[in-house]
């Protein structure tokens, strides 16, 4: 099965340090038997927004490194993207993030 691994995910697990981490944790260890996805902006996304729940860079771009990558393949937003995202981003209401990685993410390759 196929994964597409959203930021909110990364930021729990970077973020969360108590007993309910470990649900977290428990979720992404079972994805891990999986073809997992992420995207671009949603590495940026994570990297803004553990920054705001005082978790540094530093720590920040070490657990993406570390936790993330090796298991995600980062699906790229490209300018080819947009004019099918257009058509899906008018036909169904998606919001631009959800659209563009859903559009990459659907390929087959």
């Amino acid at each position: 099965m196929k994964a597409f691994l959203d930021a909110c995910l990364f930021i729990y697990l970077n973020a969360m340090v108590d007993d309910e981490r470990r649900l977290v944790e428990g979720l992404f260890k079972r994805l891990l038997e999986e073809q997992l996805f992420t995207g671009m902006l949603v590495i940026d996304k994570v990297l803004y927004i553990s920054r705001k729940y005082g978790v540094s860079y530093e720590t920040t771009l070490d657990f993406l490194k570390n936790i993330v990558l090796p298991y995600a393949e980062v699906l790229p937003v490209e300018e080819k993207d947009s004019k099918p995202a257009e058509k899906y981003l008018l036909k169904y209401g998606l919001k631009p993030l959800t659209l563009y990685t859903w559009q990459r993410w659907r390929k087959p390759g």
